[in-house]
């Protein structure tokens, strides 16, 4: 797969979860990065500014502070989670 550009201005997503390399447990993280590089390359492709922010179940990260980073970094037009499409307060889910 080609380079793709994540980085278009407007509108904005901030996809956040679990960073499947560091999720604790017998079990193979490869198919949920594969499916993670499929769906930040989809939004990219359709022209939609996309950032991730993963965070590890293994002690290394304070999540709430990782995650008030990014939120924090700009204002987002939507955020990601769980599969999920959330919106700021006040903005259409549209």
């Amino acid at each position: 797969m080609g380079s793709v550009d994540t980085t278009a201005a407007e509108p904005r997503v901030l996809v956040i979860g679990l960073d499947p390399f560091r999720v604790p447990g017998p079990w193979d993280p490869q198919p949920v990065v594969d499916a993670i590089a499929a769906g930040m390359a989809r939004f990219a492709e359709a022209g939609i500014g996309v950032e991730s922010c993963l965070f590890g179940l293994d002690g290394s990260d304070d999540i709430e502070a990782v995650v008030t980073e990014a939120l924090d970094r700009r204002p987002e037009t939507r955020t990601v989670s769980r599969g999920r499409t959330h919106c700021p307060r006040g903005r259409s889910s549209r």
